[in-house]
Formats: C-alpha cells, sequence, structure tokens
C-alpha cells in the first residue's frame, strides 16, 4: 500500500480507498452527514463524496480538521501500513506486543474496557510517582 503514496498514481489507489473509508467510518460513527462535515471543514460536499470514495487526497490540513471534528486521532484516519511505519519508528517492544493483542479483541465493548484499564493503570503510576517526588 506504501507504494501507492506517489503523488503521481492516478487514483483511486489502495491508500485513498482506505483512508476514505476510514474517513467515512469514523463520520458515520460520529453521526454525521457528509454536507455536516463538509461544512465544518469549510469544503465542498461533492468534494468530501470524492474523498470518501479515494478519488481525491485531502490535504494535511483538511484531515487535520476532520480528525478534529470527528474527534479521532489523526492516526486513526491512517490507513494500517502508514499507522504502522509510525509505530515501528517511535513503539518499543511492549508497545508493539500490547497493540498486537489489542488487535485480536473484536468486542467495542472490551476494547473499550482494554482502554479504561490501561489509562487507570498509567494514572495510578503517574499518582505514586508523584507522591514520590513530594516526599
Amino acid at each position: 500500500m506504501l507504494d501507492s503514496l506517489s503523488t503521481q498514481a492516478p487514483l483511486p489507489t489502495p491508500f485513498s480507498l482506505e483512508l476514505g473509508r476510514r474517513i467515512r467510518r469514523a463520520r458515520t460513527a460520529h453521526g454525521w452527514s457528509q454536507a455536516q462535515l463538509a461544512e465544518a471543514v469549510h469544503m465542498r460536499r461533492p468534494s468530501l463524496t470524492l474523498m470518501e470514495n479515494g478519488r481525491m487526497l485531502p490535504d494535511i490540513v483538511t484531515l487535520l480538521l476532520i480528525a478534529g471534528y470527528l474527534q479521532q486521532p489523526l492516526t486513526a484516519l491512517l490507513p494500517e501500513p502508514v499507522q504502522d511505519a509510525q509505530m515501528q519508528e517511535d513503539a518499543t517492544l511492549e508497545e508493539l506486543q500490547l497493540l498486537l493483542q489489542f488487535r485480536r479483541i473484536r468486542s467495542k465493548t472490551f476494547q473499550q474496557l482494554v482502554i479504561q484499564q490501561v489509562r487507570a493503570v498509567a494514572n495510578y503510576e503517574r499518582s505514586l510517582e508523584e507522591q514520590s517526588g513530594e516526599e
């Protein structure tokens, strides 16, 4: 899929199709119509349709606006090979192992439960660090 990132490749490409699917999925999960999202990010609805169908790529500012209005991290909109490439650069082995196990969970309810548990552990660890720093 990274091969389809060329600016010379005719659209749609596997990358543009997956990006469009992710934008559409985030928009519908947020309960917004194409018209609502297009208005929020200052673009025409037909342009958003082209984008969701992989026939147009957003610029980075538009992608940031879409992610922000749909309350999604930017990386949630990016196709996995791009996410994986970025993660592999930054992630520790433990983080990659956690991600691999998380991806095996199919239930959204269980995924949210895992996120809440990891957040609670991180907050607890931070509070212990803050307490030890006060002494």
